[in-house]
């Protein structure tokens, strides 16, 4: 009899029972005592929020749509949403990973320098255009070069003529982001896409899907279907097999299919804004890879 009441007593249940009760003994007994400081406490927790909330209101690189729901959070709850916003709202990479990344940037400074000579040609030649390359040169970084050359074309079919013999031609790493999936092409063409791109030996593949911007020639495109979707990331990962296969536009159509697609063969991706939709943070892209369980690669 002592035995079972001593299993009894010493078993898993009955033990996490009594901790769990301790524990919230002990929180009952912590708020009790706080409980002669609130207006000290939430005096501190409003303005760290109007702190927080001005902080927001200076960043010109946030997206107005996060600011927004900040704001709306830190109206909600003026207390709580400044230390929520500390711990969740500017969340910044893992230190390792940010190492990794001030490693890159210091490796491309020298290939972000302006061209002082072409730059003194731009002002005098536009100086609104020459302002403009200022902006896009301190915010981009995108240097001002000399020796360059542009020419537009109205599609990315027209480009493909020029642009093929430029990729044969490349003697080194060939990065391609110069097809969108989703502008009425069958499935037979990008199979035949896939295979022109592993001829050329690409190494970085983004999967663009085609997002339907009011006021573009395609707004009224159909969507593709996720099936689409999934089935043109595994052709290209069966086809492409040693090439890092990327997100990039229009991750916000398939959001809720992003991680069918890593399954398929998606294992990189573009990060940040792209030109006109909201993009996503690499601390995000990483904790996804994590919890599917693969391991990321240094490659910075």
């Amino acid at each position: 009899m002592l035995r079972r009441v001593l299993n009894l007593v010493l078993s898993r249940i009955v033990v996490t029972g009594v901790l769990l009760l301790l524990q919230a003994s002990w929180l009952f007994a912590l708020f009790y005592w706080l409980a002669d400081y609130a207006k000290w406490f939430g005096g501190v927790g409003v303005a760290m929020s109007i702190i927080m909330c001005l902080a927001l209101i200076r960043q010109d690189s946030t997206v107005p749509e996060f600011k927004i729901s900040w704001m709306i959070l830190f109206a909600v709850m003026p207390v709580q949403g400044g230390i929520l916003y500390l711990l969740w709202g500017n969340k910044r990479p893992a230190l390792g990973l940010r190492h990794r990344l001030e490693r890159a940037e210091d490796a491309m400074a020298p290939a972000r320098k302006d061209d002082p000579d072409a730059a003194a040609a731009l002002r005098r030649q536009d100086p609104r255009a020459a302002l403009t390359a200022r902006y896009l040169h301190d915010y981009g970084p995108m240097p001002v070069c000399g020796g360059t050359a542009a020419k537009y074309y109205p599609d990315g079919q027209s480009m493909f003529a020029d642009m093929l013999p430029a990729l044969q031609g490349a003697q080194h790493s060939i990065y391609v982001e110069s097809f969108i999936i989703g502008m009425g092409e069958t499935m037979e063409d990008r199979v035949d896409l896939a295979l022109t791109v592993r001829e050329l030996g690409v190494k970085s593949i983004p999967m663009n899907v085609l997002n339907p911007i009011p006021g573009t020639p395609l707004e009224g495109a159909a969507p593709l279907t996720d099936e689409e979707v999934l089935t043109t990331v595994a052709v290209f990962r069966f086809i492409n097999p040693d090439a890092f296969l990327r997100f990039a536009g229009g991750r916000a159509l398939i959001a809720h299919i992003e991680e069918d697609a890593i399954r398929a063969g998606i294992n990189s991706a573009i990060v940040g804004d792209l030109l006109t939709t909201i993009g996503s943070k690499v601390i995000e892209d990483m904790e996804k890879v994590k919890r599917l369980g693969f391991t990321t690669e240094d490659n910075l």
